[in-house]
């Protein structure tokens, strides 16, 4: 419908290396209204052919995004403030990701699987004293950033269980 959007996206979401994380949560929030509604769309030609332009247009730059926020969130670990922004945006890319593969497993995410794994495997066992400080400073009763992450991680994996469960033995 819009075909300057996903490329407008792209480019709002700024440089490698040189990214304003809080206004790449915006334009991932953008991304992830847009592409949730293929959690329940009927499938049609129609679909598929969105589908595969938004796969081809969308997904190299949010694998490099993952990669980007991953190592960002290495060398932060003492920045909480910046840390919930990267946790913001790493639960979108999360949701975003669920929303791509909701339809079916697309072969472009199968042949980088071992790179969108690992960083989830990641992100499942990792601790930080000082965010989960910041987190139960704020509101006890809604899940930290971190939690936020790791539920949308098991969300992700349930669903490629789900749908190829052989495939994922190797994972």
């Amino acid at each position: 419908r819009w075909p300057q959007l996903l490329p407008e996206l792209i480019t709002r979401l700024g440089t490698p290396g040189a990214r304003d994380f809080p206004s790449v949560v915006g334009v991932l929030t953008t991304a992830n209204t847009i592409f949730k509604r293929y959690r329940q769309a009927y499938r049609s030609d129609d679909l598929y052919k969105e589908l595969k332009y938004v796969l081809d247009t969308f997904v190299a730059p949010l694998l490099l995004l993952l990669k980007e926020v991953s190592a960002a969130i290495t060398g932060n670990a003492n920045n909480p403030e910046l840390l919930k922004s990267l946790f913001a945006c790493l639960r979108l890319i999360c949701r975003v990701f669920y929303s791509l593969n909701s339809q079916e497993l697309p072969e472009v995410f199968e042949d980088n699987m071992d790179a969108w794994m690992g960083e989830f495997h990641n992100f499942l066992q990792y601790e930080n004293p000082a965010l989960a400080a910041v987190d139960s400073a704020g509101s006890g009763e809604r899940a930290g950033v971190v939690d936020s992450v790791k539920a949308a991680i098991c969300d992700n994996v349930n669903l490629y269980i789900e749908k190829n469960e052989e495939g994922m033995r190797s994972l």
